[in-house]
C-alpha cells in the first residue's frame, strides 16, 4: 500500500494506492471489500478531472495528457509532447493576457474620469489579442488533418459492398445495409482510429447515372473523392469490372464470399480481395490505408479551435459603445477561461476531453 499525501498527489487529495497479489479472483474479491465499505469505480478520467477541479492541472494539459497516453508512435508523441510544451502555455498567456486586458476596459467603463484617454490603447490591445486567437486557430496544430484525423472516402457503384465494409472498417453498425441498389443516398461518416491515428471514415452514395436525390448522392461523392486524403474504389467481385472515375485509389474487391464474374478473372493487380460478410481481408485493408495515410500534424483539439474563435469574434467588437463592448470582452474572456478551464470548471463541454482517457487514469 502506497500513500501519496496532499497536496503532492497527482489529484491533490489524500490518496492511497492498494497493490494486490495473485490472480484476478483475489482482485475482484479486494476490489468487493473496498466496495462494501462504501468506495466508488472510477469513471474514464476520473483522476485527471479530480487533478483538473483541484487545480493540479488545466484542460489544455489535460488535453495533451490525452494525447501522450493514446500515442503510439513516434510522431504522435513529439506531438502530444509538443501540445503540452508549446500549445499550452500560449493558450495560459492568451487567458491572462486577455483577463489583465479586460480590467483595464472595466476600469475604463467604470471610471472613466480616472482613466480617460485609455479606452483607446484597450481597443489596440484588445484587437491584438482577437489577432493572436486568429493566428493560433489557424496554425499548424489546428489544421483539418490534425483535429478531424486523415478523411478516407469509400466509393464505387452501387451494391458494392460499400457500406457493410464501411461498417466493418468503423466496427459497429453506422450505415444502412440493404440488398437493393442506392440504398446510400449520402455521405455517412464515422471517426475511427487506425494505427494509433485519427481516421474518418466516409461511406457514399453508388456512382452510377442518376437524376433526383439519388443523383445528388452521386454529385456529391464526387465532389468529395477530390477534398479526401485517400479514396477506396469498391467493386463487387461477382459482378463485372468498372471503370476508376478517380485516380490513386485503392482498389478493393469486396464479397470474396461469392464467386468471381467471369470477365473479372481470380485476381486483379494491385487489389485488396475482402469479405465484410465474413471478415476476411478486413485487418489487411486497414494495413494498407494506415500505410497510405499521412500522419497527423498536431495534437490540439476542436473544442481549442472554436473557443479561440468564438473568443476573438468578442475581441473584435472594440469598437462598440461601451456597455456593448464590456459585455462582448466579458464573454470572449469567458470563452478562454473555458479553454483552459478557469471559468466554469469542468463543464459538459469538457466532459469529452477526459472520456478519452481509459478508467481511472
Amino acid at each position: 500500500m502506497a500513500h501519496f499525501p496532499s497536496p503532492r498527489s497527482y489529484t491533490g487529495e489524500e490518496v492511497v494506492e492498494i497493490q494486490g497479489h495473485g490472480g484476478r479472483a483475489i482482485l475482484r474479491a479486494s476490489l468487493g471489500v473496498l466496495l462494501a465499505a462504501g468506495a466508488t469505480l472510477a469513471k474514464p478520467g476520473e483522476f485527471t478531472r479530480r487533478a483538473v477541479t483541484n487545480g493540479r492541472i488545466d484542460l489544455v494539459e489535460a488535453e495533451g495528457l490525452a494525447a501522450l497516453l493514446e500515442a503510439e508512435e513516434s510522431d504522435d508523441l513529439l506531438a502530444a509532447r509538443r501540445a503540452l510544451g508549446e500549445l499550452g502555455p500560449e493558450l495560459r498567456r492568451l487567458y491572462a493576457d486577455a483577463v489583465a486586458a479586460l480590467a483595464e476596459a472595466r476600469g475604463a467603463h467604470d471610471y472613466p474620469l480616472e482613466t480617460q484617454g485609455e479606452l483607446l490603447e484597450w481597443t489596440g490591445t484588445a484587437r491584438g489579442l482577437a489577432g493572436r486567437c486568429r493566428q493560433l486557430a489557424g496554425s499548424r496544430p489546428f489544421e483539418a488533418g490534425a483535429l478531424e484525423g486523415s478523411r478516407v472516402l469509400l466509393l464505387g457503384p452501387p451494391n458494392a459492398g460499400k457500406s457493410s465494409l464501411f461498417n466493418a472498417l468503423a466496427g459497429e453498425e453506422r450505415a444502412l445495409v440493404d440488398g437493393a441498389p442506392g440504398t446510400t443516398r449520402d455521405l455517412v461518416s464515422a471517426a475511427v482510429r487506425l494505427g494509433g491515428r485519427r481516421v474518418t471514415l466516409i461511406d457514399s452514395a453508388g456512382i452510377r447515372e442518376a437524376s433526383g436525390l439519388e443523383g445528388a448522392g452521386v454529385e456529391r461523392a464526387l465532389a468529395a473523392a477530390r477534398a479526401v486524403d485517400l479514396v477506396l474504389w469498391v467493386e463487387d467481385v461477382s459482378a463485372a469490372p468498372a471503370e476508376l472515375p478517380v485516380e490513386s485509389a485503392i482498389l478493393v474487391l469486396s464479397k470474396t464470399d461469392l464467386a468471381f464474374h467471369p470477365g473479372r478473372g481470380e485476381t486483379a493487380p494491385g487489389a485488396l480481395l475482402v469479405s465484410a460478410k465474413e471478415g476476411r481481408g478486413v485487418a489487411e485493408l486497414r494495413a494498407e490505408i494506415e500505410r497510405r495515410l499521412p500522419r497527423a500534424p498536431g495534437a490540439a483539439s476542436a473544442r481549442q479551435r472554436e473557443l479561440l474563435l468564438a473568443a476573438a469574434k468578442g475581441m473584435e467588437d472594440s469598437e462598440a459603445e461601451e456597455a456593448v463592448f464590456a459585455e462582448a470582452l466579458q464573454e470572449a474572456v469567458e470563452q478562454l477561461g473555458r479553454l483552459v478551464g478557469a471559468s466554469d470548471g469542468i463543464g459538459e463541454a469538457a466532459e469529452a476531453v477526459f472520456e478519452r482517457f481509459c478508467l481511472g487514469k
